[in-house]
């Protein structure tokens, strides 16, 4: 795993979502746009495709069975009342929150059987090349790396957001700084 996270992985992937993500809240009719769904949309293609070499098409389509299971899952493993009173689990087992996770490891080892017949420019390509993992532990390790990876980059996201925001001075110093590292990019507008 350790030679994985020391590959490169391709930048274009990351900016392509993001235009996507961009064109996709541009063409909002909602009128009011929740920038926390949407990094968690983009965050959520962007593990998949770096991580994973899959892309899930939660921008396009925020309801895919993927995103919305995954968002069962997630709201019934963070249920306030079993995270404050985690002996109540042992009363009233959460079946539908085990059969979820369930569900979830089954998705993800099927991506691992896709990925070992179409190698990629990607993390899990990469820890495939690793001699010595079982299944198991590579599907352990793909659900680390997309939990991990997925909701703190949202957050981080969400978190600047709301700084830059806070704080238009810094927002403005930061776009001139980008716009001097593009001058000269034909590839679009910074």
């Amino acid at each position: 795993v350790k030679t994985a996270l020391n590959r490169t992985v391709p930048l274009d992937d990351f900016t392509g979502l993001a235009r996507q993500l961009f064109s996709v809240m541009k063409s909002s009719t909602t009128g009011l746009l929740r920038w926390d769904d949407h990094t968690m949309r983009y965050t959520l293609d962007a593990v998949g495709t770096t991580a994973m070499g899959h892309n899930f098409e939660a921008i396009e389509d925020p309801h895919s069975s993927f995103v919305s299971q995954y968002h069962r899952v997630m709201e019934s493993i963070s249920n306030p009342i079993f995270l404050f009173f985690p002996r109540l689990a042992k009363i009233f087992p959460q079946t539908k929150s085990l059969q979820g996770i369930e569900d979830m490891k089954g998705r993800f080892t099927e991506l691992l059987e896709e990925k070992k017949l179409n190698k990629g420019n990607d993390m899990l390509t990469y820890m495939l090349e690793e001699p010595g993992m079982t299944d198991t532990e590579y599907r352990d390790n793909m659900v680390v790396f997309f939990i991990a990876g997925h909701d703190t980059t949202a957050g981080a996201m969400g978190s600047l957001t709301y700084y830059l925001g806070l704080y238009p001075e810094v927002q403005e110093r930061a776009r001139a700084e980008v716009q001097k590292a593009m001058k000269g990019n034909t590839s679009g507008e910074p």
